[in-house]
């Protein structure tokens, strides 16, 4: 009896040995095929065109091909799903946003995946600083006579948002909370109706990535108030942060990262994560995105990892704050 256990034990052992010295030849010559690189977004859309650039020199990197693949629908989550199923075997990949996994998941507790327990982190590639933008009727010209006519008026500015749970429903959410004002939320059904509203004054308060608001501020229709990180953003260095003064702390940022499914080999992992960072690291490229509103980032995976963790908490207690979201 003893005999036969240990037959089958060394058999088992035998096998996952095995199984483990394949892995690892296969991570060594990563990649042998084309990669799947999911985008949660439509083609021609900001995201997209990231995704597109970034992919592209990576796969000049790693000589292959990169596919990418447009899975648009329910703010990424359908994306993020279909990249959390796939074999962890580094040919596919999800080009993740704050939206998808980090938004997604704390406004859903059922969806079929977890941001930090199903993905593994690679590399964050870009962050896009919110610009808080107004009306240009509104008598202020700076954030902090914005927050002082907010205090001083409490329900008359209206904000928009491109939808209930969005990034800037929560990013306003979080100003409210911080700055201790009240503004009424007028949700739409996406970014473009918000903006032709805010522009027209139907509503007077507004927060969005940068590239789709600079157009409507540069012709004099938006006032530009502040950014929202935690410093001035490189892409408008004369622009004050909102926290500098006005709302100390303050900060909200929309980024993008690399990931793949949880259980890739660390091989692969760290192959990728070294091309990406290297692309990220070139001086014309980090201008190509500049030129788009985007700051490039890079970084390691446990950094990423450190990113989703942090930021699933801390957005997690403005969910809780506002109450019961429906999408």
């Amino acid at each position: 009896m003893l005999k036969q256990f240990t037959s089958a034990m060394l058999l088992s052992l035998a096998g996952v040995t095995a199984l483990g010295i394949f892995d690892h030849a296969n991570a060594q010559s990563y990649p042998a095929k084309p990669i799947r690189l999911i985008v949660p977004y439509p083609p021609g859309a900001t995201t997209d065109a990231t995704a597109r650039s970034v992919a592209g020199k990576v796969s000049e990197r790693l000589k292959q091909q990169i596919v990418v693949d447009n899975i648009g629908g329910a703010g990424g989550v359908i994306a993020a799903e279909n990249a959390a199923r796939a074999a962890p075997d580094g040919y596919t990949l999800l080009f993740g946003t704050s939206a998808a996994l980090i938004i997604g998941p704390l406004l859903n507790k059922a969806l079929p995946y977890h941001p930090i327990r199903d993905f593994s982190p690679i590399s964050q590639i870009v962050s896009n600083p919110m610009l808080m933008v107004v009306n240009a009727s509104v008598p202020a010209n700076n954030a902090a006579e914005l927050i002082a006519l907010a205090r001083r008026t409490p329900g008359a500015l209206n904000y928009g948002s491109a939808g209930p749970g969005t990034p800037n429903h929560l990013a306003t959410e979080l100003l409210k909370s911080m700055a201790g004002i009240n503004m009424i939320h007028v949700a739409y059904r996406g970014s473009a109706q918000a903006l032709i509203d805010l522009v027209s004054g139907r509503v007077q308060f507004y927060m969005a990535s940068v590239p789709g608001l600079l157009p409507s501020v540069k012709s004099g229709k938006l006032k530009a108030m502040a950014v929202s990180t935690a410093r001035r953003s490189g892409v408008l260095p004369d622009l004050p942060a909102l926290s500098e003064s006005t709302v100390p702390g303050y900060e909200f940022e929309v980024w993008y990262g690399l990931f793949a499914p949880a259980k890739t080999s660390t091989t692969i992992v760290s192959r990728l994560n070294a091309e990406t960072v290297a692309v990220l690291s070139e001086p014309e490229f980090v201008k190509s995105l500049a030129v788009q509103g985007s700051e490039a980032r890079g970084g390691t995976p446990e950094a990423l990892g450190a990113i989703v963790r942090g930021e699933y908490e801390r957005l997690g207690k403005v969910v809780e704050s506002i109450g019961p979201i429906t999408q």
